[in-house]
């Protein structure tokens, strides 16, 4: 077949998709989506057709969502072992060391929108009986688990898959060169032992004690000797005699030292001395004492040296501050809101926690900021806004804000970051309405949202009218479990290579059903990581 026969057959195949869309022939189009020939075509003219059958495919869904069944749930969840099945039959099917690079690739790619897939992936190839997937496992422990805090989780799913049966040597020997991997920036684990205690059931404490740990440098052996037995036998240990690794052990003792202090002052008569302490090392809130976590003195130095996420997540602290000029004008640094990668519902959640207004006006210039820096998309979009009288209902797991703010924010995001043909609408007495959401400030955008009092029938038609011109097609509603499952049902056919979100901001009572279109995603509640997970998946990840 010729080049110019190929791309006729693509050209008609693609028209064909189209055109039996618009007929609304849905169960003709399933049979010509099943056709081996016309998949061929659509692959060989550049359009991906995924294998939702392939325990691969589903082992990125699980990665990149954090579900195999190709559903992306806002509300954080527990994870077990029978609903990543794709795992174990990838490695009872000799594939263990291959799961791993993928695992390590979507860790150091960022493509993940939950962190811990990545190590919750990680633990089940760990803890498998076939020993060339352990090994790759317990190799790729420092590039999946770079911080402390990982490790922690990764213990703690370790011992979640198999059940608790022990430590064995590959287990020690990894967890061993893991803390051994920071011989070289010693104070980068001082800073990350001290600012995570715990994790679930487990500590530092716990896992140094368990892997027995044979230090690489003098530094790690402080470090694990504070850890494990306290600052008093810590000092015991002898300073190395070369001059400038002296220095940095004294550097490194009298920051444990810091923190020591202030995880141990119980009274308000100590706090004024703790000040200094808090500024020189620049501790972070998880190393303070509740009795310091109760002062205004600390916090108003902590808002000026934390991370602008954690100012964010803090916000409510700063209606008690006399001066609040540094900490605004943190807040409107445009680098400093990039390098933070501060999620923009993020900021829409810090502006339903204060009542300043003055914070309030910052925060809305910060969430214009944060818009600015989504990354940008060529794209189309056709956002739906389908929510009706719930629009003023509290969002189950962010009880600060609404749906309408929700929406709001999305839809900001979505005129900011993706095509200028992008379109934004909703429905009213079978009329289509275009909605404008400016980037300035999304919570005065939600006064542009009307509830939809319309029949299913008009968003059936809006969908199928929309594939031939979107890449792109969001509904955004809030229904019942039993509702939205005969809503979502009546999208259950092909939509040839545009992309269909289902949004239902009611998550308590809906059953997460799996997907069985790889071009559908069903999502479920709204978080901070909503809108970059539907993105995500709209680019093809």
């Amino acid at each position: 077949m010729s080049d110019s026969d190929l791309s006729s057959s693509s050209d008609e195949m693609i028209s064909l998709t189209r055109a039996t869309l618009r007929s609304g022939r849905f169960q003709a189009l399933a049979s010509v989506r099943r056709n081996a020939s016309m998949e061929m075509s659509l692959r060989e003219a550049g359009v991906l057709i995924p294998d939702i059958k392939s325990d691969k495919w589903r082992l990125h869904r699980f990665l990149i969502l954090g579900a195999e069944k190709g559903a992306y749930e806002s509300a954080d969840r527990e994870f077990t072992r029978k609903e990543v099945k794709c795992i174990d039959s990838l490695i009872s099917n000799d594939h263990g060391p291959e799961v791993v690079e993928i695992i390590k690739r979507a860790k150091l790619t960022g493509r993940g929108c939950q962190r811990q897939t990545a190590i919750y992936a990680l633990a089940m190839c760990a803890r498998s009986t076939e020993s060339s997937t352990k090994k790759a496992a317990y190799s790729a422990l420092q590039a999946v688990c770079p911080e402390p805090s990982d490790l922690l989780t990764f213990v703690m799913f370790c011992e979640m898959v198999s059940g608790g049966t022990g430590w064995g040597r590959a287990q020690r020997r990894a967890v061993s060169d893991w803390y051994n991997s920071f011989s070289d920036r010693p104070m980068e684990l001082a800073e990350g032992v001290t600012k995570v205690q715990k994790n679930g059931q487990w500590t530092h404490k716990d896992v140094a004690r368990l892997s027995h740990v044979k230090p690489d440098s003098p530094f790690i052996m402080l470090i694990l000797r504070y850890v494990t037995k306290g600052l008093n036998e810590s000092k015991k240990l002898p300073s190395p005699i070369d001059r400038d690794q002296a220095k940095q052990w004294q550097d490194i003792l009298q920051y444990l030292e810091a923190v020591n202090n202030t995880r141990q002052c119980t009274g308000n008569m100590e706090v004024q001395g703790k000040i200094d302490i808090i500024r020189k090392y620049r501790l972070e809130t998880s190393q303070m004492s509740a009795a310091l976590m109760r002062s205004t003195l600390v916090w108003e130095v902590l808002l000026n040296q934390i991370p602008l996420d954690l100012v964010i997540q803090n916000i409510s602290k700063i209606d008690q501050l006399d001066d609040q000029k540094t900490i605004l004008e943190r807040l409107g640094d445009v680098e400093q809101l990039q390098n933070a990668n501060v999620n923009p519902f993020a900021v829409v959640l810090a502006m339903k926690e204060t009542n300043d207004e003055n914070v309030k006006k910052t925060l809305a210039h910060s969430f214009e900021l944060c818009v600015r820096n989504v990354k940008p998309t060529d794209k189309k979009y056709s956002l739906v806004h389908w929510v009706g009288k719930e629009l003023d209902s509290k969002l189950e797991e962010k009880k600060s804000v609404t749906i309408g703010d929700a929406i709001a924010t999305m839809a900001t995001i979505i005129a900011r970051a993706t095509h200028r043909d992008s379109e934004i609408v909703t429905y009213t007495s079978g009329e289509k309405i275009k909605l404008e959401f400016p980037s300035t400030d999304a919570l005065a955008c939600t006064n542009n949202l009307i509830a939809v009092n319309e029949s299913l029938s008009v968003l059936v038609q809006h969908v199928e009218e929309a594939l031939d011109s979107f890449d792109a097609i969001i509904v955004l509603l809030s229904s019942p479990a039993e509702k939205f499952k005969q809503t979502f049902s009546r999208f259950h056919f092909g939509v040839g290579t545009t992309r269909l979100v289902i949004v239902n901001f009611a998550s308590s009572d809906v059953t997460v059903e799996d997907q069985k279109n790889p071009f559908m995603l069903q999502v479920v509640g709204f978080s901070v990581n909503t809108t970059e997970a539907i993105m995500r998946f709209v680019e093809g990840h």
